[in-house]
């Protein structure tokens, strides 16, 4: 018996037609058969959080894991969640890992969750009464928090994200990130800068940042908006849109074919042993990132941001002589 069976869980994973779909599903398949698969397709994602909230109270298993197909799990990611899930105290709500992401190239809080499903009622119920398309799953979350249903976080990663992509995904992405993460965009376009001559993604990110930046459409995470913004950006880089993935016999060896573009630190952080809860007091910087930011609008934030870091910087120096 695979030590995945002894689990009282279901899997959702959604997806929007990525290009890692497929090679989701069976990374997911391969460390997890004995458990059922719910493959969530709908649009917007609010409605797709929605569904798996669905399917995993319909289920009536103690737990929820649900990932997106942009995803690439980790060997053993799913059991090594599952086991810490279970130390959690009753009253917390779900817990979570950390992804290396390829469009920031940091390791950040992101990945599969895993939801204990009898707080998943109150989660429902919530994201039915918002109209938040921004970050309907997190800040619904965070509302349980305050009312007493912590969450779990490890400092250990799970999967890579938003590697192998579709250059449309990249550039909405991006787009995405330039409004919906202000704080970020000083080091998104010096890392897509310095690698955009070894990586057409990064031509595509970069320009998506700015049109981030000077773009007055609505921003939501939906997966069908800015088709015509990135297939003009496409045919401006000279760029035609990747194949479909090719993959022959998929496992998880597929994630060592990836080990070339990750960072040293890599294997050091896939095995971080360290957890928090929350709610705690969030990250100060980035708070004061996004106060700065709704005052001053994009822009102005982040030259304020830059303008501070070469003051310091010159205040460092000046000590120095």
């Amino acid at each position: 018996m695979n030590k995945s069976e002894s689990y009282d869980a279901v899997v959702a994973l959604r997806t929007s037609g990525e290009r890692t779909f497929e090679a989701s599903r069976a990374m997911i398949r391969e460390q997890v058969p004995g458990l059922p698969l719910y493959v969530i397709d709908e649009k917007p994602f609010k409605k797709a959080f929605e569904r798996c909230l669905e399917a995993g109270l319909e289920a009536g298993a103690r737990w929820l894991i649900t990932a997106d197909a942009d995803m690439l799990l980790l060997p053993d990611a799913i059991n090594r969640m599952l086991q810490e899930a279970e130390k959690m105290p009753a009253g917390h709500l779900q817990l979570q890992g950390r992804i290396y992401d390829k469009i920031t190239g940091t390791f950040r809080k992101g990945g599969p969750r895993i939801y204990r499903t009898e707080h998943l009622g109150k989660l429902l119920a919530l994201s039915k009464e918002s109209s938040d398309h921004i970050r309907p799953e997190s800040s619904k979350i965070r509302i349980l928090q305050k009312q007493g249903h912590p969450s779990r976080y490890l400092y250990r990663v799970f999967a890579l994200h938003d590697f192998e992509q579709y250059y449309k995904d990249l550039y909405r992405k991006a787009l995405v990130h330039a409004v919906k993460h202000p704080e970020l965009v000083t080091a998104l376009i010096y890392r897509s800068t310095n690698l955009q001559e070894r990586d057409d993604d990064f031509r595509v990110v970069l320009k998506a940042v700015w049109d981030g930046l000077t773009s007055h459409k609505e921003i939501s995470i939906d997966s069908r908006l800015f088709e015509e913004e990135s297939n003009r950006t496409l045919a401006e880089l000279g760029l035609q849109e990747k194949s479909e993935l090719e993959l022959n016999g998929v496992t998880s060896e597929f994630v060592d074919l990836l080990s070339i573009q990750l960072p040293e630190e890599f294997e050091q952080e896939k095995e971080h042993p360290k957890r928090y809860d929350l709610p705690l007091v969030e990250e100060a910087a980035s708070d004061k990132f996004r106060t700065i930011v709704r005052k001053k609008g994009i822009i102005r934030g982040i030259s304020h941001s830059i303008g501070s870091m070469l003051i310091k910087t010159g205040e460092k120096l000046r000590g120095r002589e």
